[in-house]
This record gives structure tokens, sequence and C-alpha cells, in this order.
């Protein structure tokens, strides 16, 4: 894929299914390889991309009777494959589950309304913020949904690394080319974070430009090299890395890093999960719900249009930072027993 957080949604549901379906035959959807020439074609915006996506769900719902949403979508409105979905499910030709999910923020009333009915279709929905439990209430299916956290931390994650023993302070920095981004702004703000951090830690800084989704028009690469090029004015050492469909590679990345910058979710998903440092760029709610969840301290948290005085803060806060108040234990403590343990018992042909 050209996501790192689809395919660590994609490698949970791998490594853990034989436990969220014990009794069912598991395949997930799309090419395996992103990279392939098939791969491309399915991620591409053409109407030759549109095509194949459409060919590999309705492939995937000939062979399946139950249809799991696994991680990451976020239900604003009704359409594409969903359309064919909620139709399945209508006429009880197929089952649908979701796992991971969030519902809104909606731009009309009649998006939430298309969503609450699509949502109405589901026999399980395991959400992963506590607005769309909210959402769930509101619209009166609370007993079919259930709040679980991110999905990824089901994912087993390596408990050790190795030491590094340089005396390098690391900083990786997670950019999103999200729709509205100020990149001006943005990196200015880098460059402000990177010049506070050279003053408290001097020569001993190393910065790693991540881009975490290499999709050729949505992507992040050139926003990573723009980082890339703006940290070379504080610091020789700096790295860029593109995640390239190696999850572990991209992981370890992560986990060896002193301190992240994450816009992209899961950037900071994973920080959390495997107890690095680090703080959020909340360009979406979705970034922002999962900070609340976690009872991350406020200082993790940068606003889409922080100024430069905000984060040079944040250079000071990477040198006394305070762990979110939910610990990981009982994060995935919550997620296993809601995902996992909650799961319904199926006997189809497969998922």
């Amino acid at each position: 894929m050209s996501n790192f957080g689809d395919d660590l949604f994609r490698a949970t549901i791998v490594a853990r299914g034989s436990d969220l379906w014990p009794s069912a035959r598991v395949r997930t959807s799309a090419p395996r390889d992103r990279s392939t020439i098939s791969g491309r074609v399915y991620q591409s915006a053409s109407k030759v991309g549109a095509v194949l996506r459409l060919a590999y769900a309705v492939r995937d719902f000939r062979w399946a009777d139950d249809i799991v949403l696994g991680g990451g979508s976020v239900f604003q409105s009704v359409k594409g494959r969903h359309v064919m979905e909620a139709w399945l499910a209508r006429h009880r030709l197929r089952r649908l589950s979701a796992l991971g999910v969030s519902f809104g923020p909606f731009s009309t009333a009649t998006d939430e309304r298309e969503v609450s009915d699509f949502a109405r279709a589901f026999e399980r929905i395991v959400v992963r913020d506590r607005p769309s439990m909210e959402f769930a209430e509101l619209w009166g299916i609370e007993n079919k949904v259930k709040f679980g956290g991110d999905l990824a931390a089901l994912y087993p994650f390596e408990t050790e690394l190795s030491t590094q023993s340089d005396g390098l302070i690391r900083i990786g920095i997670m950019p999103c080319e999200y729709k509205g981004l100020d990149r001006g702004a943005y990196l200015d703000g880098i460059s402000a974070f990177l010049a506070a951090l050279k003053d408290i830690h001097g020569a001993r800084l190393r910065v790693t430009s991540i881009a975490l989704n290499y999709h050729p028009t949505n992507g992040d690469l050139d926003l990573a090299k723009e980082v890339a090029r703006t940290a070379r004015t504080h610091t020789d050492e700096v790295q860029l890395h593109s995640y390239s469909g190696d999850l572990a590679e991209t992981l370890g990345v992560i986990r060896r890093q002193s301190f992240n910058v994450a816009t992209r979710l899961h950037g900071g998903v994973v920080s959390y999960l495997t107890e690095t440092p680090f703080a959020q760029v909340n360009y979406h709610p979705k970034c922002a719900d999962f900070m609340d969840d976690i009872g991350a301290p406020e200082a993790a948290a940068v606003s889409a249009d922080a100024d430069v005085s905000r984060w040079r803060a944040l250079a000071q806060y990477s040198r006394t930072y305070s762990r979110p108040q939910k610990s990981v234990d009982d994060y995935r403590q919550r997620a296993e027993s809601t995902y996992v343990y909650g799961a319904t018992r199926n006997d189809g042909r497969g998922k």
C-alpha cells in the first residue's frame, strides 16, 4: 500500500485475525503490494483505478459472508463502495461490521442522516474515539457500538530495540500534506522548533523527516523533503525516510527517535503505543480526539495554526516530557476486551 496507517491496520488484522474471528477464514481486500502496476492503478484517481477498485469490491462481496471495515475509516458521508455495502446489508445478502472507525464530523445534516442509516445496517461497530460513541448514542444505536480506541493497539509490537550509544538526540518529524495546509507557516514552525532544540541540545541533534504516505499525488514525500531541507539549516545530521511498504523498517525508525512530532495520526499513535515521547499536530478532529482519549498533556498538542512561539515552547516540552495519563497497558487492555473478547462468533465462509 502507500499509506503507513492503512498497512498497519492490514498487518494487525493478519496478525490477530484468528483471535478476532476464531472460526472464520479471513482475507484482506485490495492488492497486497501497491508498488506493482495493478497496485499503482488501484490507488490512482483515474477511471481505470475506479473500475479496478469496484472489481476488487465485487470479488470480496462474492467471496465473503461477512464484510468488515477494519480500521481508519472516517464515516463523514456514504459514497463509493459503502453504497454497495449498504445495499447488501439492507437486503440481508451480507453481514456488515466495522472495527476502529470514526463518525463525523459532518458537512451537512443530510450526510449525518445517511451515515446514521448506514451505521444501522451494521451488526457490530467498534469506534476509536469518544465523539463517535456520542453520535451512536444520539442515533440510538449504542447497543451495537462499543468504544475500543485505535485498532493498532492490537498490533504485536516488538518489545525491544537495539540501544543507540552515539549520544545523539534524535528528532522524528512526520508531516502530512493535508488539504488547507499552510506549508510556509508549518515549515517556519518546524524551523523555530529546531532552532530552540539546538539551543538546548547543541550539536548532538539528529533530525529524521519521515514520509508516512508515499501516494504519488496525495502523499507526504515532497513535504518531507522540504522539512529535511529546513532541518539542514540547523544541523548537518539530517535523514529522510519514506515509508515504502516495509512496515517493520518504518516502525523501527519511529521508535528509535528521542522525540517525535507527528502530524499523520498514526505517527502519534505508534509513538504512544511504543512509549516513544511525542507531540501531535491536531490538523483533524481525529487527532485531537486521540490526544484527549489518552489524556495527553496540553503541551503535547500543537494546533494546525500554531505560531512560532508555540513551536519554541514545544522544544522545551520535549526536554521535560510528561507521559499521557492513560497508560499504554490500560489502552491495550481496553482494545483487547472490546475488539477481541467482545467479538461475536462467526461461522461463515470468510471475512
